[in-house]
């Protein structure tokens, strides 16, 4: 793997020292480094500067006295967006706040009439914060087994048998009821063998709700949520959906066998 030696870091840092009265003039201008550029995916090894912006536009938005230098001091110059994180680095608490507050005022979002995200909710009880994929599946799985009475599920795509597995020996166990609110896209998830094994073994227990999107419809596209509710007491929320990828059948935290190479080490934060 190609390094940027220290001495090539110390070269192009001198001409960002030489130039950064001229870098300072890009819009947007969060810092300046030296670094490997990353074009179309693939990391560039040839010593750069690395000019990072809070927000780089297409060129289709930029006029020509926006554009940063193509080359300082021999080396080639590229413009990549900084993350939040650096963002903040790079400025202090009252100019971060500023810069927040003016942020948050360029939202575009129009809510829909009677749209219930607008509605605060305050939640006082102990969060169960895990990271995914690797801690997804037994946090996931412990959720669905302490259900009592009711389950209400709105999922994307749900594949994963062993998933179904739980939810069917739930419900058997606890007399549970469960509601699946799905998207209409075709052949996710309703359609699949993995609903249609729900579907045979729960009878009158399940009840599966398409959710339509579209044109006029509160979901223009699709319906992407990943989010249960049990007992109207307890709700799980995740990016990830209910298949082998995005919850996988593993755990490496309290079983490290199961885990493969680096997502043994992964971290499992608790907040209670």
């Amino acid at each position: 793997m190609s390094v940027l030696t220290k001495q090539a870091q110390r070269k192009v840092q001198q001409v960002i020292n030489d130039n950064i009265a001229e870098l300072r003039t890009i819009p947007g201008f969060v810092a300046a480094e030296p670094g490997f550029p990353l074009v179309d995916g693939t990391f560039i090894t040839k010593p750069a500067i690395i000019v990072l912006v809070r927000y780089k536009r297409p060129s289709s938005d930029r006029t020509d006295e926006d554009h940063a230098p193509h080359r300082l001091g021999g080396y080639p110059v590229h413009v990549m967006q900084a993350d939040p994180l650096r963002q903040l680095q790079e400025i202090d608490a009252a100019t971060a706040d500023r810069v927040m507050t003016a942020a948050a005022a360029t939202y575009t979002y129009k809510p829909i009439e009677g749209n219930p995200i607008d509605r605060p909710v305050t939640v006082t009880s102990p969060l169960l914060c895990h990271v995914g994929p690797d801690a997804g599946w037994p946090v996931l799985q412990r959720f669905l087994q302490d259900a009592k009475k009711t389950l209400a599920v709105a999922i994307y795509d749900f594949n994963a048998a062993y998933i179904a597995k739980t939810l069917i020996s739930s419900a058997e166990a606890n007399g549970l009821d469960i509601t699946v609110n799905w998207d209409n896209t075709p052949t996710i998830p309703g359609e699949s063998d993995t609903f249609k094994e729900i579907r045979q073994q729960l009878g009158q227990r399940f009840r599966d709700v398409i959710v339509e999107t579209g044109s006029g419809h509160r979901f223009a596209n699709s319906y992407h949520e990943k989010v249960a509710v049990r007992d109207s007491t307890a709700f799980w929320l995740s990016s990830g959906n209910w298949t082998a990828t995005s919850q996988p059948d593993i755990d490496p935290v309290e079983q490290p066998e199961t885990g493969a190479g680096p997502r043994s080490a992964r971290l499992v934060m608790r907040h209670r």
